[in-house]
C-alpha cells in the first residue's frame, strides 16, 4: 500500500513538473507586440524577444548622442556628449560636424574619449563646437 502511494506521489510530481515546463515554454515563445520604431535615418526596427525591447537603430549601435537633444535650439558654443564604440575613435578622438537643415557645414570640432577607448564597448565622449 505504501509503495502505491509513493508511485502516485511521484506520478503527480512528474505531471506537475511537465505542466510547469509546458507553461514556461509557451511564455518564452510568446511573440512581441508587432510595432516598429522610426530611426533617425528613416529606417525602422522591430522588437526582439524575449524581453521585447526595440532593436538598436543602425547608427545607435555605433554612436549615441546624449546632448544636445533632438529638436532643441542650439547656441554657440555647443557642448556635445554621448557614447561611441571604442573603434569609432582614432587615438582617443574623432571629428564631429555640425550641419544646418540643408546639410551645409557650419562647424567642425574634435570629440575626445573620456576613458579608455581601446575597446569595442561604448566609451563616453565630449566635444565643444563654436559656430
Amino acid at each position: 500500500m505504501a509503495h502505491k502511494r509513493i508511485i502516485i506521489v511521484i506520478a503527480m510530481l512528474l505531471i506537475a513538473f511537465g505542466l510547469v515546463m509546458v507553461l514556461r515554454g509557451s511564455e518564452e515563445s510568446a511573440g512581441c507586440i508587432e510595432d516598429a520604431k522610426l530611426c533617425s535615418d528613416g529606417s525602422y526596427v522591430s522588437r526582439i524577444a524575449p524581453e521585447c525591447d526595440f532593436a538598436l537603430c543602425p547608427k545607435e549601435n555605433l554612436i549615441q548622442v546624449e546632448t544636445p537633444r533632438v529638436n532643441k535650439a542650439l547656441t554657440s558654443p555647443l557642448f556635445v556628449e554621448g557614447r561611441a564604440r571604442g573603434y569609432w575613435f582614432f587615438e582617443a578622438d574623432f571629428p564631429i560636424k555640425l550641419l544646418d537643415g540643408n546639410g551645409e557645414l557650419l562647424a567642425v570640432a574634435i570629440a575626445k574619449a573620456q576613458s579608455d577607448w581601446m575597446t569595442e564597448n561604448f566609451v563616453l565622449f565630449s566635444a565643444e563646437i563654436e559656430f
